[in-house]
């Protein structure tokens, strides 16, 4: 039998499979007699909530973006529903063809870029700027900030004496933001608002409630091999 050996196939192979039929035949010269027979059991289905144009586009657009950045050779891309958490696209790049994976094993296994290896949700990656608005509810539900103070940004966060990190806009094109409040922190992704909310908090605070929205955990997917 070929059985599911990755995703969401090892994951409901047992549900999908269903169960084997049984004929049992006496066999003579020249004849044969059927005695008994056991009709098979068709499997389960399964419904994604996987959108296949969304699914194509993902892909597409990951590896055209991919060949863009000299820096990068793979990637990966998630789309959810943000009413109810339902995974509408899922894009790993570079990756393979089911259809001819048997085929393609010794290539994909040998490939440095790891085609094989879900990324989407067995990678660990910094999470950048979509870090900032739990640092805006950490620093607001703690009381370090309040929703109408301004921290100016200079371009470049001066706090430290040796460590002096930059916002993207200074580093784009050396202008800042300004006075910024939370609100418009989150719509201009400033960088320097966000270190110093995240001085005033504090990392407890902001492990607390990073903890309490899920990061470090798994999420739940159906799907083996999650990273947390």
């Amino acid at each position: 039998d070929l059985i599911g050996k990755r995703g969401i196939e090892k994951v409901l192979e047992k549900n999908l499979r269903g169960t084997d039929g049984k004929t049992n035949v006496i066999r003579d010269i020249g004849a044969s007699d059927e005695v008994s027979s056991i009709s098979a059991v068709p499997g389960n289905y399964a419904v994604l909530t996987i959108d296949t144009d969304l699914q194509k586009a993902a892909e597409d657009s990951l590896a055209k973006h991919v060949a863009q950045i000299s820096t990068a050779d793979a990637g990966a891309a998630v789309v959810l529903d943000v009413t109810n958490g339902d995974v509408l696209a899922m894009a790993n790049y570079p990756t393979y063809n089911p259809a001819s994976f048997n085929q393609d094993y010794a290539e994909l296994v040998q490939n440095s870029a790891k085609p094989i290896w879900n990324r989407a949700i067995s990678g660990t990656y910094t999470p950048g700027s979509t870090l900032k608005p739990l640092i805006a509810i950490s620093a607001l539900e703690s009381g370090a900030v309040t929703l109408n103070q301004q921290i100016v940004c200079n371009g470049i966060y001066d706090y430290y004496a040796d460590y002096k990190p930059k916002c993207w806009i200074w580093s784009e094109s050396h202008r800042t933001h300004g006075p910024q409040n939370v609100t418009q922190a989150i719509k201009n992704s400033c960088n320097c608002y966000f270190y110093e909310a995240g001085r005033l908090t504090g990392i407890d605070e902001m492990d607390r409630y990073a903890a309490e929205y899920g990061l470090g955990e798994r999420t739940g997917i159906e799907l083996p091999d999650e990273s947390t």
